[in-house]
């Protein structure tokens, strides 16, 4: 998709229809940002890297969120 300043947005979607990967280039083709995402057999996001700086998502084996990690965050439950 080309935007109005030159720039270019990228999508790219797994066979689940899930955004796997998102990217910006500026008018020159130099990438502004990168969002890459993995999900679990079930399709729960696992990790998302923005720049390549990680945010991590886990879950119990009934497939609910027990925690998330964001950069620059200590580790926690979800909900606390």
């Amino acid at each position: 998709m080309m935007l109005g300043n030159g720039s270019k947005r990228l999508y790219d979607y797994d066979m689940r229809s899930q955004l796997t990967t998102q990217g910006e280039l500026n008018a020159s083709n130099v990438p502004i940002v990168t969002q890459i995402d993995s999900y679990d057999a079930v399709g729960n996001r696992m990790t998302r890297s923005v720049n390549g700086t990680v945010a991590t998502w886990s879950y119990d084996d009934l497939y609910r969120l027990t925690g998330q990690v964001k950069p620059g965050q200590a580790r926690g439950k979800a909900g606390k």
